[in-house]
């Protein structure tokens, strides 16, 4: 993946109607974390340094820990069937982004590219193999 300029130009993640999942909240929050990342990726771009790229993963982290939490409370309330397997996965990526934000800490000549191609990608199948289910049967239950 090529890093490019403009979040606002040039998105990380085109938003296209494949990727929504027809819950406003839950899509609203997915293209909040994109722009995080496309923010990231801007300051890596612009030369800003290992603290825009620590303070823009502590800021995915905490987006992405309050995404999480909503789609929870709704697996909850709502009774989802993979609720147990969907929050396993969210424990994982929460995990893997504070091990991110240490290492930025630590280590000012961190690339971060790679990471945001893999955020990027597993945000795209997150949503396709994981989200899309759960927001079909949210839409089944009459929320939107």
């Amino acid at each position: 993946m090529t890093i490019t300029n403009s979040t606002t130009e040039n998105p990380l993640i085109e938003w296209v109607p494949h990727l929504m999942t027809g819950v406003s909240v839950i899509d609203s929050q997915h293209q909040g974390i994109a722009a995080i990342l496309g923010e990231i990726r801007d300051g890596i771009n612009e030369g800003q340094g290992q603290k825009v790229e620590s303070q823009g993963f502590a800021k995915l982290i905490e987006s992405t820990v309050d995404h999480f939490r909503t789609e929870e409370s709704l697996m909850q309330e709502h009774g989802y069937h993979e609720k147990d397997h969907h929050a396993r996965i969210h424990v994982m990526l929460i995990a893997m982004l504070e091990y991110y934000l240490e290492k930025y800490n630590k280590d000012q000549n961190a690339s971060n590219a790679d990471l945001l191609a893999f955020l990027r990608d597993w945000l795209i199948e997150h949503i396709l193999i994981d989200d899309k289910p759960f927001g079909d049967f949210l839409l089944a239950k009459g929320v939107t």
